[in-house]
């Protein structure tokens, strides 16, 4: 039986996806060691490489010095250009919103920061973004998430404008938010802590900047990020913990981002550790989160974000701390990961990190220092997860 052409055409994104992702990952690479590599024919890898470098996105990097092809003759090395495309990167949280522009390693061009704010009217609540805009603008105290996201979209533009970028060099948008997310219409189902109802930020976005939008929870969007541009370039399979306002978790396992049914994995902050606990926001008693969340841990602890005051009772600090350490080991025991990334806004704080890895390695040694690391990534937390969820979407 032959192939028909949608399974040709399939199999040549593959390729070409597979291509982009080892350059990304170990170029400058040359053609014949991408072929080896892939264990695709040169001939293939040689067309589809010519398209890139014509296009523009691959670029000749010089020469290996320590091998040729042949006696004199050096093999040619090709590398993804950065600077080829553009694209923006927005992260909502509930109190700060980053906006950037960042090429396509990751780095950010230019970046802002604004308040998000609180936007729930009520009558809005629901409505889609086409039944919004047939509405008359509102008052500034009852802005609807829409509005918000306009604010968003004309800033973005100054902020194209100013780095003197032109609207077809940006090649889509990425938007990484708390919560539950539809990432096929791009939808926010649930932010906590930044509005009730559904928001159609894909198609609210999309409409003012004229660039594809892939919307995405932002835990796993940073998975993504991890995935390009850190540890899962070296690693497949790595377990990521986040430790904030709240704890979350993201799975990548075979160099891919593990998604459940409910589109909700690796809750790490909501492993029940008390019966019978404190009432937890996800409608349960007794979990992690109610205990380690910044929050929490602010209240119970004063000044041990900065260790400014003390007076707290050291036993009870290390009863938490074992408790986050007890559900990492036990998490990475059913997940064996070959290494469990921490980032976040707690795990920011060396002393805290310390703390929590010292923990993990008391209950197995295997999970120390070495297998329980800090994201090479955490300085660019606020905006590297949604670029990268575009650049993988939209690029590679």
């Amino acid at each position: 039986m032959g192939v028909n052409g949608v399974n040709i055409e399939s199999m040549k994104r593959r390729n070409r996806s597979a291509i982009l992702r080892l350059v990304n990952s170990d170029g400058p690479i040359s053609k014949k060691d991408i072929a080896a590599r892939l264990s695709l024919t040169p001939a293939a890898v040689t067309q589809i490489c010519g398209e890139f470098m014509e296009s523009g996105l691959l670029a000749e990097k010089g020469f290996d010095d320590e091998e040729t092809v042949r006696a004199g003759r050096k093999k040619v090395l090709i590398d993804i250009d950065p600077e080829h495309a553009y694209v923006y990167s927005v992260n909502i949280d509930p109190k700060c919103t980053t906006l950037a522009i960042c090429n396509l390693q990751g780095e950010a061009k230019i970046c802002r920061e604004k308040q998000t704010g609180s936007y729930t009217r009520k009558d809005a609540a629901g409505s889609s973004f086409a039944q919004e805009s047939s509405k008359i603008k509102c008052s500034k105290e009852e802005r609807t998430p829409y509005d918000f996201l306009r604010e968003v979209a004309a800033e973005l533009s100054d902020m194209r404008k100013a780095c003197q970028i032109a609207g077809e060099r940006m090649a889509g948008a990425g938007v990484g938010i708390v919560g539950i997310v539809d990432k096929k219409s791009g939808r926010s189902i649930r932010a906590y802590g930044v509005w009730k109802q559904p928001v159609d930020v894909a198609d609210c976005l999309g409409d003012l900047l004229g660039v594809p939008v892939r919307v995405e929870n932002n835990v796993n969007a940073f998975a993504r990020a991890e995935i390009l541009f850190g540890a899962g370039r070296q690693y497949e399979n790595i377990f990521l913990v986040k430790w904030g306002p709240g704890v979350g978790g993201s799975i990548v396992t075979g160099g891919r981002l593990y998604e459940g049914s409910r589109t909700k994995t690796a809750e790490l902050g909501h492993f029940i550790v008390q019966k019978d606990g404190k009432p937890c926001s996800c409608g349960r008693r007794g979990c992690l989160e109610t205990l380690v969340c910044e929050q929490a841990l602010c209240e119970a602890f004063p000044g041990i974000l900065t260790r400014s005051e003390g007076g707290w009772e050291e036993a009870r600090l290390a009863e938490v701390v074992d408790l986050f350490a007890r559900s990492i080991v036990n998490s990475a025991t059913i997940l064996a990961p070959d290494r469990v990334i921490l980032y976040g806004k707690l795990f920011a704080n060396a002393w805290l990190r310390k703390r929590v890895v010292a923990a993990c390695a008391a209950y197995d040694e295997e999970w120390d220092e070495r297998r329980v690391v800090y994201s090479s990534l955490a300085e660019k937390e606020s905006y590297i997860g949604p670029a990268a969820e575009c650049i993988m979407e939209e690029i590679f």
